[in-house]
């Protein structure tokens, strides 16, 4: 199965679908380019890196996941974790990322937490 990246635009919130076997060193690129439309105009909405369709994730990857989460924050973009798969949870917490970006269940997770937190 061959690695695609979905943005898929939604009622408050922007879905980041990573699909596919895996994501590594050859797909990294694809990767920053789907995103990068994202960087240049960033959304208003949330942004969910949803990782469901994943069966692994290299460190790469992980690398290009992290970098665009900084991009996003430093213009103010609101970005987190979805439905990750356990082995990819696994990835995300050998990394550490959860100190870096919330890694929710589900979407909706996600967004309950960023109301809580404006409240």
């Amino acid at each position: 199965m061959s690695c695609q990246i979905q943005v898929i635009k939604k009622q408050g919130v922007v879905l980041i679908q990573l699909v596919g076997d895996s994501f590594c060193i050859q797909t990294v690129q694809e990767m920053r380019a789907a995103l990068q439309p994202l960087i240049d105009t960033p959304p208003e909405s949330p942004i969910a890196i949803c990782t469901d369709g994943l069966a692994l994730l290299g460190s790469s990857c992980l690398s290009g996941i992290i970098e665009t989460a900084f991009q996003l924050r430093k213009r103010g973009v609101t970005i987190f974790i979805a439905e990750a798969r356990p082995c990819v949870l696994d990835v995300f917490e050998i990394a550490s990322l959860h100190a870096i970006l919330p890694i929710h269940d589900t979407v909706e997770d996600g967004l309950d937490a960023l109301r809580a937190a404006s409240d």
